[in-house]
């Protein structure tokens, strides 16, 4: 029973909902089926096994429900999707009928009055939907459908009364639908680019996607913020270095309209903020990190980084490394505690706490207490790059017999385990801090023409993780 939709379904409702759930199982106006009597003891057994007063299998139920019966499963399993059903026309009721729906409530009525020609009320309706829309305090790609979904209908109406006078709303619609599809076109594409600098990304066709293709009219452009701050991150990520200047135009753009932006829109946009801060990071501009810190610090003020009070393993580890590359070690201590119970990740949300510890201890310099506190096996493959690039880091302080070994575990990783999980572009990176540091590990200290050969190298390329470190490797044995 436990594991059948229905007892799954009832798990799910809350104390208020269970309540609500009874009356509607009560109602004859929904409940009116062959087996309508026994929706209500069903419902109650349920309730009762939910709750742990008793955990009775099918055939007990069905005694309990057909006294006197031959035991018949087929009867049961009719009475359990019938119960489902009215759960479900419960829940899509509730649904329907939430506070926060009521545009489509309107629009829905608008139809049904259209449908039975009743114009006056039609016209009071539409009216009603517009003063709707106009105190809408948040610019979104909702809004955006409601406006087209709006017109249509406007369109709709005043066809059938076309008396080929009027441009019967068409304007009005193919602006909403072109400001609705640009935006979600756009939108799209953001986190598609986004995506393709840190994952495989597979397409459907064997044409690659072009971010270059999309164009967007002025018009829409001066009309919608929304739109107008999505195409200017659009153009960062479209480009193959983003441009520092285009990007604090963006942070300025970002701030001008932060308090009209929906408070989803603007976590994501400030989301793309950050990302492509680190992109330029990634690219060697070392003079974002303040930057992107001082990002980081203000958006965790205003809680952009918060989903329903919990945060993303990712950026929390984000936050941790930008921390530790600016000697922040008192604050990024005190937020890892403060967060410790607050990182989405279920089961894994140990492992990822433990390797942001053993990234603070190797800022430290405490490389033993750093290895002992790095997780074997992180089921993310981000973090299990991240986890076996650390070590490599640590092994190699500590003089480690092991870094060769690791070394090439590493390599057969990304060669292997990470070509259908990670983007070429993050793969070239690590593979890049894997054969520097093999070069470096294997070159004798006192060989200074060679490591400055191997300096040289990686100060010319970009696309290398730990560059930094691996620079300050060789310059401390160069000295």
């Amino acid at each position: 029973m436990e594991h059948t939709y229905l007892y799954q379904l009832i798990k799910s409702l809350s104390t208020e909902e269970r309540n609500e759930l009874i009356l509607f199982v009560e109602s004859p106006f929904y409940n009116r089926g062959n087996l309508k009597a026994k929706m209500r003891p069903l419902l109650e057994l349920i309730f009762e096994s939910v709750s742990g007063a008793g955990k009775p299998d099918k055939m007990e139920i069905f005694a309990r429900l057909f006294p006197g019966k031959n035991v018949s499963e087929g009867s049961l399993e009719k009475s359990m999707t019938a119960l489902s059903n009215l759960i479900r026309s419960f829940l899509l009721t509730n649904h329907y009928w939430k506070a926060d729906n009521e545009f489509y409530q309107n629009l829905d009525w608008a139809v049904i009055l259209r449908n039975r020609n009743l114009k006056t009320r039609y016209l009071n309706t539409v009216k009603k939907l517009r003063q709707i829309q106009e105190v809408e305090l948040y610019q979104s790609s909702e809004f955006y459908l409601k406006q087209f979904l709006l017109e249509d209908e406007v369109h709709y109406w005043e066809s059938l009364h076309n008396k080929a006078k009027g441009d019967q709303n068409l304007p009005a619609t193919l602006r909403q639908l072109g400001l609705f599809y640009h935006l979600n076109q756009i939108e799209l594409n953001n986190r598609l680019l986004l995506q393709q600098r840190i994952a495989q990304v597979n397409f459907v066709s064997e044409e690659k996607f072009e971010h270059s293709i999309i164009e967007i009219p002025a018009l829409h452009l001066q009309e919608s913020t929304l739109l107008k701050i999505n195409f200017h991150i659009y153009q960062l990520l479209g480009s193959k270095v983003p441009n520092i200047v285009e990007f604090i135009a963006l942070e300025d753009l970002l701030k001008q309209h932060e308090k009209e932006l929906e408070p989803d829109v603007r976590q994501e946009f400030y989301a793309f903020l950050r990302n492509l801060c680190t992109i330029l990071l990634n690219f060697g501009f070392l003079e974002m990190r303040p930057v992107l810190f001082r990002i980081q610090k203000e958006n965790l003020e205003k809680g952009y980084f918060y989903i329903n009070g919990k945060i993303s393993p990712g950026a929390f580890a984000n936050i941790v490394i930008s921390a530790l590359r600016l000697d922040e070690f008192v604050w990024v201590l005190k937020f890892m505690e403060e967060h410790k119970e607050r990182i989405i990740g279920g089961e894994d949300t140990n492992d990822f706490f433990q390797l942001n510890m053993a990234t603070y201890f190797f800022a430290l310099g405490d490389f033993n207490q750093c290895l002992n506190l790095i997780p074997d096996a992180p089921v993310d493959n981000l973090y299990l790059i991240r986890a076996r690039r650390l070590r490599l880091k640590a092994y190699y302080e500590i003089k480690s017999e092991l870094l060769l070994y690791e070394l090439d575990a590493f390599k057969m990783l990304l060669s292997r385990a990470a070509q259908k999980t990670i983007s070429p572009a993050l793969r070239g990176v690590n593979a890049n801090f894997v054969n520097f540091l093999y070069q470096i590990t294997k070159t004798a200290p006192y060989d200074k023409p060679k490591l400055m050969k191997i300096f040289n190298r990686i100060s010319a390329k970009n696309s290398v993780a730990e560059k930094e470190w691996l620079l300050e490797k060789i310059q401390r044995s160069l000295k």
